[in-house]
């Protein structure tokens, strides 16, 4: 299983675009780990409430999923067809029987394919507490983890996915810092910073509920004032949206979309070296000269 939030349906499911990035890396997991399944916890699985999922995605704007190394479909017994909703809750004994059923070709998958490693025969004991018992059955890597032949190789996936994962974070460039001199001491500087990943700096639930602070960009020198800035909307038609300054700084409030680019102009006054820092909690620290 490659789980992704929300735990209870009551939380309500995640915005379109931070969905495409969840559905994205989830569905490369599905090629990283055969048989496993890219899910929703509580669509697919049970409702889970306070789950480190969710708070990691809801309170620090982390997309975080939770793959398990359970027992290898690959090697678990194949499950017999099960009956409708409706006939299960009306036979009970007919659910017995499937369950019994399961445990059958269970003990043949022991068998013939490990073996035995992982089966201890049944010995007699006394208990202290509850008289003459006996101990054995399957041993605790016999089930919900994958045989040992087989464990190496799962781990190396799921080890691969998460590496996989972390790759598609944020990584952010300053592609180009273009300099245009308008008159005297004052110039227009175009800067496209672009995202390689699928990730966005800032996710869409970081923005809607200001999980914390924006991506901002800073024109660092002595002799360097920044004077206005704003966002190139359409640059054929030379289109901008104003941008709120502080001093030299700007605040970025949406980030740098994954796959994407972000094109600002700034008008700066002044003269010499001068160095723009775009700073990022999620996206790193990038400068440009």
């Amino acid at each position: 299983m490659i789980l992704r939030g929300p735990g209870a349906k009551n939380l309500g499911d995640f915005s379109p675009a931070d969905r495409s990035v969840y559905d994205y890396v989830g569905k490369k997991g599905e090629k990283i780990l055969p048989r496993y399944r890219y899910i929703m916890i509580y669509k697919d699985l049970y409702t889970v409430y306070g789950g480190s999922v969710d708070f990691l995605y809801s309170t620090l704007g982390i997309f975080t999923f939770s793959n398990e190394l359970d027992l290898d479909p690959v090697e678990q017994p194949t499950p017999r067809r099960r009956a409708s909703e409706e006939q299960e809750a009306e036979e009970e004994g007919g659910r017995m029987m499937m369950f019994q059923a399961g445990r059958l070709e269970e003990m043949v998958y022991h068998d013939l394919v490990l073996m035995g490693e992982h089966w201890s025969n049944w010995k007699p004991f006394r208990h202290p507490l509850y008289g003459d018992i006996e101990i054995g059955g399957v041993k605790k890597f016999g089930e919900r983890v994958p045989p040992l032949f087989r464990l190496a190789e799962t781990c190396h996936r799921n080890a691969a996915f998460c590496l996989y994962h972390a790759d598609q974070l944020a990584r952010l460039d300053i592609e180009k810092a273009e300099v245009t001199k308008i008159k005297n001491d004052l110039f227009q500087v175009d800067v496209t910073i672009a995202n390689s990943r699928v990730t966005p700096s800032l996710a869409a639930v970081t923005i809607q509920k200001k999980l914390h602070r924006p991506d901002m960009l800073t024109v660092a020198g002595s002799r360097a004032e920044l004077v206005a800035a704003g966002q190139i909307v359409d640059r054929f038609r030379n289109l901008t949206r104003k941008i709120e300054t502080h001093k030299n700084t700007l605040w970025v409030e949406n980030g740098v979309p994954g796959f994407g680019r972000l094109e600002l102009r700034l008008i700066v006054k002044g003269g010499g070296q001068a160095e723009l820092v775009y700073d990022s909690l999620k996206g790193g620290y990038k400068t440009k000269s």
